[in-house]
C-alpha cells in the first residue's frame, strides 16, 4: 500500500487522477480512462469537500487500483 496522499486545496477527484498517473508513471490526461467511468468525480469532491470533521470511506476500482479515499482528504492506493 502507498503512503496516503493529503491534497491541499485541490478537490478529491484530481488529488486521486494525480496519485494514479504518479503510480503509472504516466501524465493524469494519459490515463487510459477518465475517472468518472469509475466513480462520479463531483460527488467524490461534494461528499468529502468540506473536511468539516465528517467521517467516512469511499472505495472503488480504477485503473486497476483499489483506492481509498477518506473524509479527511487521505488518497491511498493498492494495486
Amino acid at each position: 500500500m502507498n503512503e496516503p496522499i493529503y491534497p491541499t486545496g485541490k478537490p478529491l477527484s484530481t488529488a486521486v487522477v494525480e496519485a494514479v498517473a504518479e503510480n503509472m508513471n504516466t501524465k493524469p490526461e494519459e490515463l487510459p480512462v477518465p475517472l468518472y467511468e469509475a466513480i462520479e468525480p463531483d460527488a467524490l469532491d461534494t461528499l468529502f469537500g468540506s473536511q468539516n470533521g465528517s467521517d467516512g470511506v469511499v472505495m472503488f476500482s480504477y485503473c486497476d487500483y483499489e483506492v481509498t479515499v477518506t473524509a479527511d482528504g487521505g488518497v491511498n492506493l493498492e494495486d
